[in-house]
């Protein structure tokens, strides 16, 4: 009849891991059979209602105080600001539902519901505690560092013994290191630490960005809500302290980046500290999309698929290119040992970039076997040769596959196991200067532009602008009759500004959190007092010192870089020069952008994963 859990309001907050533990995990399952006291509020007897008990598991009501407590907060709050449900027991049954949507929507409740949750789990045994959890790999150096440590215990004792000398007149003459050296020539162990230890015996840190598959998680359903849910589930069932995480990285669906039922909408709603990134290799490729809805460049990209797909499904079709290419030696060199045309990816179109290429080089023995079949009666053939043999066709392929090639190298740069945040932006940086030099230099459009004009002369096709209107709204209606300033004008450059404007908008982006590349030595033009102000904001939450004394740690960090010449240009390479009791804020910031993953896109990297900041041993 009565709670079976203490009652929160008759205790004093010095609580041994037992009483928390009733308070927090114990239902009051018969509350239905309870008589609660009514009271005048507001000139009407009210009441504790039972079913708020059922509605909110994490209330705790005190017998003693006729009021209701917040278990978790009660447990785990340390000197917040809010006091209502912690110190001060709420009461009032009249505003109780307003105050208690309050109350659960602070971020306060929310991290001590985590904090809640993880101790549970932990002192019932479903789930182990994060220093129970040594993976094979620390166990496994733990070991090994015993051993040689042995090793090393056991020569100094018998030189101890038998007086000798340690040093010698080098240390790798020394008594010391010769005994070593013996000993590790039956000692593999022993062996591969002296190879590769520091030769002054120190230990130097250095950080390791690691990034590690964890495991399947099966939802019951692809909404945003479940799958929340079962990512936070299985990461507290790891041991993983989820209060640690600082980023999300997902692709643009709308059940993962959804601004209010997405994925990274409701972890963030939890955890308002894992902010949210945008896959920098989905945003080159919806910069790709959107550039790409250029008419001419759209009409010339389904033209190739389509006959690409013509030759792919049909036998007699792939026979007559096949039997074309045998024929033409050039062609088969340049196929490089392809043996048909390659389709273009309907969502990886960075891949388009190669297709592209294949069909530019394949191009003589296409339009040679959609002739063979022409003969032969197939009337797709004769549409798919009419839709290619014409000039604006070939100068939109050849200067399309030109513009995608740029883009290759950065794909597999922004897919890079070790790729931070600012190194992508950086690499985007450099692909955007070259294609703005490029579309200032004459030369490269000419040689595009001859290109396609030798390519066009094999049959007999002469360079020509599209008709002149008065009005035209499907294509472009310059007013310019040369050939190659046209195609300049309305594919070169429209194509290459378009793509430039995109990637600036979506992967340059500029975020709060990037703020913090001003504190790379190499980068210091951009450490303006205004730009301190906003790194603080950003992380704030995670620093331990005033926005004063953050700003008095940055000026030293400026001046020890100004006396020094040899300046980190990364951000790992920053993070091992940042001693973490000389600069502790910057050592913290560092690490949590270090973290904060580029890309969900490579091969290795998992297509939805969470960011865990530590501040623990590698």
């Amino acid at each position: 009849m009565f709670p079976p859990y203490p009652d929160p309001g008759d205790s004093d907050g010095s609580w041994n891991d037992e009483f928390k533990l009733r308070l927090l995990s114990q239902k009051w399952e018969l509350v239905s059979d309870f008589k609660f006291p009514s009271r005048n509020i507001g000139g009407k007897e009210r009441k504790f209602n039972a079913s708020w008990l059922s509605e909110h598991t994490w209330l705790r009501y005190s017998l003693k105080k006729d009021a209701v407590f917040c278990a978790c907060c009660l447990v785990f709050s340390k000197g917040e600001k809010e006091k209502t449900f912690i110190r001060t027991p709420v009461n009032d049954w009249k505003n109780f539902s307003k105050l208690v949507k309050t109350h659960a929507s602070s971020a306060n409740h929310r991290g001590c519901s985590v904090l809640a949750e993880n101790f549970v789990d932990v002192s019932t045994g479903k789930a182990l505690s994060i220093n129970q959890q040594l993976s094979s790999s620390i166990k496994c150096t733990v070991e090994r560092n015993r051993h040689v440590l042995y090793e090393i215990i056991e020569t100094l004792v018998l030189l101890g013994k038998q007086n000798i000398a340690v040093r010698g007149h080098t240390e790798d003459r020394s008594n010391f290191m010769a005994i070593l050296q013996s000993k590790a020539r039956n000692d593999e162990i022993l062996a591969d630490h002296l190879a590769n230890a520091q030769s002054n015996a120190k230990v130097e840190e250095k950080h390791v960005v690691r990034e590690q598959f964890l495991g399947f998680v099966t939802c019951k359903s692809i909404k945003g809500v479940y799958l929340a849910q079962g990512i936070l589930e299985y990461l507290q069932g790891t041991g993983l302290d989820i209060l640690k995480i600082r980023g999300q990285c997902y692709d643009g669906a709308g059940n993962m980046a959804g601004k209010y039922n997405g994925v990274q909408a409701l972890i963030r709603e939890r955890l308002p500290l894992a902010h949210y990134t945008h896959c920098k290799s989905h945003c080159l490729n919806l910069s790709l999309v959107h550039s790409s809805k250029l008419p001419c460049v759209r009409t010339m990209m389904s033209t190739v698929q389509d006959i690409a797909f013509a030759f792919d499904y049909s036998a007699k079709r792939l026979t007559t290119f096949a039997d074309e290419l045998s024929e033409d030696v050039v062609t088969k060199q340049s196929m490089e040992g392809r043996q048909k045309l390659k389709t273009l990816c309907e969502t990886r179109w960075m891949s388009r970039a190669d297709a592209l290429r294949t069909f530019k080089n394949a191009y003589r023995v296409v339009v040679h076997a959609l002739e063979t079949l022409q003969e032969n009666g197939d009337v797709k053939a004769s549409d798919h040769l009419n839709a290619i043999l014409q000039f604006q066709f070939i100068v939109t392929l050849v200067a399309t596959e030109h513009i995608l090639s740029n883009l290759v190298g950065l794909t597999a740069v922004l897919q890079a196991v070790d790729m931070d945040l600012l190194e992508a932006i950086e690499q985007t940086k450099v692909v955007m200067q070259i294609y703005q030099a490029e579309r200032d230099d004459p030369l490269v459009w000419d040689a595009l532009y001859q290109e396609a004009v030798t390519v066009a002369d094999e049959f007999q096709i002469d360079p020509a602008v599209p008709r002149q209107a008065a009005r035209q709204r499907n294509r472009a209606n310059y007013d310019v009759q040369d050939p190659s300033r046209y195609w300049k004008v309305s594919v070169f450059y429209v194509f290459v500004d378009h793509l430039l404007q995109e990637m600036d908008t979506r992967i340059l982006k500029n975020e709060e959190r990037f703020q913090a590349q001003w504190l790379i030595p190499t980068k210091f033009e951009g450490l303006l007092p205004a730009n301190v102000d906003r790194i603080y904001e950003a992380y704030e939450p995670d620093l331990p010192k005033t926005r004063q004394e953050f700003s008095e740690e940055v000026s030293r960090w400026n001046l020890r870089w100004q006396l020094n010449d040899a300046k980190p240009s990364t951000l790992l390479a920053t993070l091992n020069k940042t001693s973490e009791a000389a600069y502790p804020c910057i050592y913290i910031i560092l690490q949590i952008l270090l973290t904060m993953s580029a890309t969900s896109a490579s091969c290795i990297k998992k297509p939805n994963k969470p960011s865990v900041y530590g501040t623990g041993a590698p």
